[in-house]
C-alpha cells in the first residue's frame, strides 16, 4: 500500500530574526503544495507472521523507489520499518539497534536509499545510545546527510523494555 498526501499550506522555517508571531507569519506560502509520500507494507505483507528485517525494509524500500518517481518532497516510513510489527522478541530489537547517525546496516540503507532515490527520508531505527535502546525517527535530506532525529519519550506497553 502507498499513500500520497498534500498539504494545502508550507511554511519556511523562522530565521533567528522573525521570532515573533506577526514575521513568523510572513514566511507562509500560500499556494504551496507540499507532496509526502507515506509508505506502508500492509496487512497481506505481514500475514503469517512478523517477516523480520530484510524483507520488511525490501518491501517499504521498494515502495519508495515507487513514490520517488513522482517527485515528492518527503518520503515518511512507519515505525518499526526495520524490526516489523508486531513486536519482535527482545534479543531481535536488541541486534537491530545501532547508532543514530552512524555506520550501522540498517540506518546506511536508508542513506542508500535517499541518495539513490534524491528525495529526503524520514527513517525509523532502534537507536542504542549510551547503553540505552531507543525508539527513534529521523531525517535525510536528499544526499543522504543526517538532518535530526528524534526519540519516542511515550512508550507503548511493550516497548517500555527498551
Amino acid at each position: 500500500m502507498l499513500l500520497l498526501l498534500c498539504v494545502a499550506m508550507a511554511t519556511r522555517p523562522p530565521t533567528a530574526q522573525s521570532t515573533d508571531s506577526a514575521t513568523a507569519a510572513e514566511h507562509r506560502q500560500p499556494g504551496r503544495a507540499v507532496k509526502i509520500a507515506v509508505v506502508q507494507a500492509g496487512e497481506r505483507h505481514r500475514r503469517r507472521g512478523n517477516p523480520r528485517f530484510e524483507a520488511n525494509f525490501g518491501r517499504l524500500a521498494e515502495l519508495a523507489r515507487g513514490a520517488a518517481k513522482e517527485r515528492p518532497d518527503r518520503i515518511m516510513f512507519p515505525e518499526f520499518a526495520i524490526s516489523g510489527w508486531p513486536y519482535p522478541p527482545g534479543e531481535s530489537i536488541d541486534m537491530l539497534a545501532e547508532a543514530i547517525p552512524g555506520d550501522g546496516p540498517g540506518y546506511q540503507r536508508y542513506v542508500n536509499l535517499a541518495k539513490t532515490s534524491q528525495t529526503p527520508l524520514l527513517g525509523w531505527a532502534v537507536e542504542r545510545s549510551d547503553g540505552k535502546l531507543y525508539d527513534t525517527s529521523f531525517l535525510l535530506d536528499r544526499t543522504g546527510k543526517f538532518v535530526g532525529k528524534y526519540r519516542k519519550v511515550h512508550a507503548n506497553l511493550g516497548e517500555q523494555t527498551w
